[in-house]
């Protein structure tokens, strides 16, 4: 016998929305905003075998904005690791570097939400 779902009043709520987005729906959509700005977005979907560890999971090229983007891309229930915080950090102290560590809710001060990063991409702010 299957399990019925209960069914809520089919609300989404923005913090139901956030909690259960994904990193790899987060990555279509700045790929697919990328590309509406003449950009390029690098991913490693298989990394056995390279050596990329602590790699942010995103490398973006956006020439209408002329920059080069590192992005860390993380889902409300997953945890930054300290390697990829210090490659972050690390890459952050280099002049005209953009990093970001984005998910759909910010955790911690350092973290941009995933609608502030989709803003800030398109040209509506600054880090």
């Amino acid at each position: 016998m299957r399990k019925r779902r209960r069914f809520d009043g089919g609300v989404v709520t923005a913090a139901r929305y956030r909690a259960t987005t994904t990193e790899a729906a987060m990555q279509a959509a700045i790929e697919y905003l990328v590309a509406l700005r003449g950009g390029v977005v690098w991913s490693v979907r298989d990394s056995r075998g390279l050596r990329v560890e602590n790699m942010p999971d995103l490398i973006i090229l956006d020439p209408r904005g002329r920059r080069i983007i590192l992005v860390e891309l993380k889902s409300q229930s997953r945890v930054v690791t300290v390697g990829q915080a210090a490659v972050i950090d690390m890459a952050s102290e280099c002049q005209d570097a953009y990093t970001f560590i984005v998910r759909p809710e910010p955790r911690d001060p350092g973290e941009l939400s995933y609608d502030a990063f989709l803003d800030w991409l398109n040209g509506g702010g600054s880090q």
